[in-house]
């Protein structure tokens, strides 16, 4: 890495290009509350990436705090209202999208017990996607060490629930990995992430936000067929 005046010129973590850097949030400030938690992951991005990860963050960030699985979280629930006063001046994207393609639908818990019908909307899941491919690549150059290759990999995500979230860490261990835990905030963002050391650019990632919603997230070489890992 060298300076360009007052610049760091560079990697960066998400598209593999040498540019000038800027520090970014692996997990992005906007899903937490003042003050910020003190081991926030920040990771080497260029300008470019950083700004269209803070549309997908941001994105995503909207999705779990709407969610009814975190509507006990705290901060959840302060973001939310946050939410809704920005939607009074139409800022935020999936409050449009509820706005014009939202429907009401009936809610359950993971147990099966209805919550109530509430209202539901179009769920962009691209957005959501490249979002979690984002944090998965910033938690690979970190806690790796080895940024996965722009161009050399690929990503599959599912929604997941909290007992196979619990179970994995169980079995990841018994298995004989070594898994990396990482914990946010107030219950915030938590993730497990497994790496196979024979094989560098595969991982698995499982992610919480508030404690309630719950996506896995894996890296893999191109030529992996992702049905061996379900």
């Amino acid at each position: 890495m060298r300076k360009n005046g007052s610049q760091k010129i560079g990697l960066c973590v998400y598209c593999g290009e040498t540019k000038p850097l800027t520090t970014d949030h692996v997990v992005a400030r906007c899903f937490f509350q003042e003050p910020l938690p003190s081991n926030m992951l920040t990771v080497p991005a260029c300008d470019s990436c950083n700004a269209e990860k803070g549309c997908f963050d941001t994105y995503l960030r909207d999705l779990t705090v709407l969610d009814i699985q975190s509507s006990a979280n705290i901060t959840a629930q302060n973001l939310r209202e946050k939410m809704f006063r920005s939607n009074d001046r139409n800022r935020s994207e999936i409050g449009r999208a509820v706005k014009s393609t939202g429907t009401i639908a009936s809610y359950y818990t993971e147990g099966g017990i209805y919550l109530g019908d509430l209202p539901a909307y179009k769920i962009d899941w691209m957005k959501i996607g490249r979002g979690l491919e984002f944090i998965a690549r910033g938690l690979n150059a970190k806690l790796r060490e080895q940024p996965l290759p722009p161009n050399g990999c690929k990503f599959d995500f599912t929604r997941e629930k909290k007992l196979n979230f619990q179970n994995f860490l169980v079995n990841s261990k018994k298995d004989g990995f070594k898994p990396h835990y990482y914990s946010l905030g107030n219950s915030v963002f938590s993730c497990i992430v497994v790496f196979d050391e024979r094989e560098t650019f595969l991982s698995c990632i499982w992610i919480s936000f508030y404690e309630s919603v719950f996506f896995r997230v894996i890296a893999m070489p191109l030529y992996y067929d992702v049905k061996k890992f379900y």
